[in-house]
């Protein structure tokens, strides 16, 4: 008499499991899905010089946005080939970092920020078209 297969089956499943072999053991293939960029914009606001006085040309320029997994620990922002780093504390709450920056007068001045997210991943805003802010007294 021949045993049904589903028997064989079983009884090479009981030996897998009395010599220590078991299927939970193989490794498994799970899709890891990638680390995503964080999602930034960027803005800016005059900035007040005292009570009731503004410097015609101070700005405060800020990033502000969110990482979808995880969070942004560090905004870098770059301004005419000067470099502002702010951020860093993986505790925050906020999430958007400033500076406050005087400009030398009105023109046109090379801009952006990068955000970093607690992975290592960024994400650049340039102003379009060209990655320029256009700076004049009382508006930006």
């Amino acid at each position: 008499m021949k045993p049904k297969r589903a028997t064989i089956g079983v009884i090479l499943l009981i030996i897998g499991i009395l010599s220590g072999c078991s299927l939970m053991n193989q490794p498994v293939d799970l899709p890891i899905s990638p680390n995503q960029p964080p999602i930034i914009g960027c803005g800016g606001l005059h900035s007040p010089n005292g009570i009731e006085q503004h410097a015609p040309y101070e700005w405060d320029i800020y990033g502000a946005g969110y990482d979808p997994d995880g969070e942004i620990v560090t905004w870098i922002v770059r301004i005419n080939g000067e470099t502002f780093r702010v951020g860093n504390d993986p505790n925050r709450i906020e999430r958007s970092e400033k500076i406050t920056y005087q400009f030398p007068g009105e023109g046109w001045y090379l801009l952006s920020i990068t955000a970093f997210d607690n992975d290592g991943a960024s994400t650049t805003f340039t102003p379009p078209p060209d990655g320029l802010l256009h700076i004049y007294e009382g508006g930006l």
